[in-house]
């Protein structure tokens, strides 16, 4: 073990939180054209870094090198499809209908916090 970290009480874990809701205030205005981009590159630095990455598991959580480099694999995966589908995902869906125009408008909608 390299060190310990105690857990976090409520009143330590709420100024994280409030990081957490300014920051995603700071991004939501972004067009998601940008936002697909950052994804597409943190997919690039997450491939090209799986072994420093792939280490640092071990280190912290005591993963197996190669359940590290498989768990990076899998993260810019998922960052990568984000990316390309992102803002597909989002777009507006038109809705056909003999009574009025409408239209599925879909927006993102919160923070992720792990």
């Amino acid at each position: 073990m390299v060190d310990e970290i105690p857990t976090a009480a409520d009143e330590e874990a709420a100024p994280r939180s409030t990081g957490c809701t300014r920051g995603y205030a700071a991004w939501r205005p972004r067009p998601v054209a940008d936002l697909a981009a950052i994804a597409l590159r943190a997919a690039e630095l997450f491939a090209e870094r799986a072994d420093e990455l792939a280490a640092i598991m071990t280190l912290e959580m005591g993963k197996r090198i190669n359940e590290g480099r498989g768990e990076a694999g899998v993260v810019a995966t998922i960052f990568r499809y984000y990316g390309e589908r992102g803002p597909e995902l989002l777009a507006d869906e038109p809705w056909r209908s003999a009574a009025a125009r409408r239209c599925c408008r879909r927006s993102r909608s919160g923070r992720c916090w792990a």
